[in-house]
């Protein structure tokens, strides 16, 4: 029998016809504790979360909206005396498919310590693998049109070595072929993932500041500290495709993608901006 444990997170916003399926599922596994994390939700999803009724189930209902990223860091609000080794999130639009234990899984994929953070194989509706599971971090090669990019390395405002770097791993920005083993990664999808717990509490979970790509800037930050991330191919859950982001996507993807060019490539607004045909 393992001796480390694992806290499952259910984030959620405005999807109260899918807290219980997930909850019903997730209890199926060895879980220290099923976190509920509600993002200050509109519909009845705070009194669904509230009406479970297993000891194992815990809710976290937020007073304000805070973005997906702030949604998972709620899981840091619950009691002191509740500790353990390993968090695996899992979205409330994601079905567990896996017919194992799913703590298992998460503890022997993370036993390297080495590992910060494992993601898992996610399937669309159609039960194809879903594209962008995993991919590199974030690269002005990987976003921008290439003569956008010989402007801006004419220019030295990018260098030869970065577009170099980047370049190699351009093809990798979501899943081609079938993995059959884990591969190190840059980034993971954040509908199935798991941290080693100390690791999320030191960093203070997600940068709040982004309401998209908050993934890159994890992983980034877990590399800064020796940790690798990686992709695990086995299937654990279904992606159902619920949006709750709708009208905000557009707006939030542009904002989160600044603040990371300037957090870890000091880029500024102006570069940025003409980058991506913003002015």
């Amino acid at each position: 029998m393992s001796t480390k444990s694992t806290i499952a997170v259910v984030p959620t916003y405005n999807a109260e016809h899918l807290i219980s399926k997930r909850v019903k599922e997730l209890l199926q596994s060895s879980f220290q504790m099923i976190v509920i994390c509600d993002d200050q939700s509109s519909d009845g999803t705070p009194e669904v979360a509230s009406a479970q009724t297993d000891e194992r189930v815990a809710h976290v209902l937020g007073d304000r909206n805070v973005g997906p990223g702030g949604n998972r860091n709620r899981v840091l609000q619950i009691r002191e005396d509740v500790d353990c080794d390993y968090l695996l999130f899992v979205d409330s639009d994601c079905r567990v498919i896996y017919e194992g234990d799913l703590a298992d899984v998460v503890e022997e994929s993370l036993e390297d310590p080495e590992l910060g953070v494992v993601g898992f194989g996610i399937l669309d509706r159609d039960g194809s693998p879903m594209k962008w599971n995993y991919g590199s971090l974030m690269h002005p090669v990987h976003e921008a049109a290439d003569q956008k990019l010989e402007l801006l390395m004419n220019q030295k405002l990018i260098a030869k070595e970065q577009f170099i770097i980047g370049a190699r791993s351009r093809a990798e920005s979501y899943r081609m072929v079938a993995e059959k083993q884990p591969k190190e990664v840059g980034w993971v999808a954040e509908g199935c993932f798991a941290i080693r717990a100390s690791l999320f509490k030191k960093l203070g979970g997600f940068d709040e500041a982004m309401r998209f790509h908050e993934a890159h800037d994890l992983s980034a930050r877990l590399r800064d500290l020796g940790y690798k991330t990686v992709f695990n191919p086995i299937d654990l859950v279904q992606h159902l495709e619920h949006d709750s982001r709708m009208s905000r996507r557009s707006e939030d993807e542009i904002a989160a993608k600044l603040h990371y060019f300037k957090k870890h490539w000091g880029m500024s607004q102006t570069v940025f901006r003409h980058l991506f045909d913003l002015e």
